[in-house]
């Protein structure tokens, strides 16, 4: 809470989420914990008894559960922008993770790979006053004021 007074610019966009998890009830927590472990069982029994790895959408489900997970970089999208997958895995399963991920990059190249840096802005347009391309936290926290 002390920090909360101070300058929740440290909080960075987690900020709503830490709220809500300070505002839980014990029932709401262990509720929530309940639901945790059942998720757990369910993914251990049903998903990892047909396989070693799970490719992933996105990281929020294994990171809920406390499982590994990797992410590298598989392409670049039409428009130039750098994708990636992320592998989920068995408790203490990192290194059947870090396996794959290697054996991926030992026959591919896109860890090498970066996206072409943006246009840089001309001079005309930041002197009429355009929005940088990058800003900084600082920037940002001005703005969002």
């Amino acid at each position: 809470m002390p920090y909360l007074r101070g300058d929740l610019r440290g909080f960075g966009v987690s900020l709503t989420a830490w709220l809500q998890g300070a505002l839980f009830g014990g029932n709401e927590f262990l509720t929530g914990q309940r639901a945790k472990l059942l998720l757990l069982d369910r993914v251990l029994e049903q998903t990892f008894d047909k396989c070693d790895v799970v490719v992933q959408t996105g990281p929020v489900g294994f990171d809920i559960l406390g499982l590994p997970e990797i992410a590298f970089p598989i392409g670049f999208s039409a428009a130039g922008v750098p994708i990636g997958t992320i592998l989920g895995g068995l408790p203490y399963g990192e290194d059947r993770l870090l396996s794959i991920a290697a054996a991926y990059q030992a026959v591919t190249d896109w860890h090498h790979r970066r996206p072409a840096d943006p246009p840089a802005a001309s001079a005309g347009a930041r002197a009429a006053g355009a929005a940088p391309v990058r800003l900084t936290a600082d920037e940002v926290a001005l703005l969002t004021q």
